[in-house]
């Protein structure tokens, strides 16, 4: 028999995790405090913060950490489709 341990996670919505975010900077409520209110772990609602930090970028603009990460991960998603469509262009120009 195989045994998987499963782990029951709970979904949020953006606008919930946005409230309590909204609490702990704007009313100065401590983590503990939201976590047993709303019953939400302390990790989820530290990681929370974090996502929701704001990150400035060259042209001055400001975009979250989350928002940051996901820029980044495009930005290699596309480097690498260039690389694959520069080398396919290569390719074909030898024909």
């Amino acid at each position: 028999v195989l045994f998987r341990s499963v782990f029951l996670m709970k979904r949020y919505t953006n606008e919930f995790k946005e409230s309590i975010v909204k609490m702990h900077h704007e009313e100065k409520r401590l983590v503990r405090s939201l976590s047993e209110e709303y019953g939400v772990s302390p990790v989820a609602i530290h990681n929370w913060l974090k996502d929701a930090k704001s990150v400035e970028l060259s042209d001055g603009s400001e975009v979250t950490a989350k928002e940051f990460k996901q820029l980044q991960k495009e930005n290699q998603r596309l480097k690498e489709e260039l690389e694959t469509l520069k080398a396919a262009a290569v390719l074909l120009g030898k024909r």
